[in-house]
């Protein structure tokens, strides 16, 4: 794909103030690891069309205790069924080097 002037202006505007910030940060979201395998929340195949959008409160913790354990128990066996993709891997090297001063997700 050949990207146009503004793609290489608007890029190297992000390079710039990348550079020149104190403490960079990346927000991510649970898009960056269904390249992995992991679901994510709102897609068609999201976990909140499989699981209720109401066990993640402290609330169904409290009121539903067997259900609140066995969806963060698989949630958590997910996570070791899958491996990180380019996207972490481009991450954790740019906070290795130094231009990313925390990860938030």
């Amino acid at each position: 794909m050949e990207r146009t002037n503004l793609d290489k202006t608007i890029i190297a505007e992000i390079a710039k103030a990348w550079m020149n910030a104190a403490q960079p940060v990346v927000f991510s979201g649970a898009g960056m690891s269904t390249e992995s395998g992991l679901p994510d929340f709102r897609s068609a195949q999201g976990l909140w069309k499989v699981r209720p959008e109401s066990l993640a409160t402290l609330e169904a913790l409290e009121n539903q205790p067997d259900e609140f354990y066995h969806f963060y128990q698989w949630r958590i066996a997910k996570l070791w069924e899958v491996s990180p993709n380019s996207g972490h891997q481009v991450l954790t090297d740019l906070q290795r080097r130094g231009y990313i001063e925390t990860i938030i997700t």
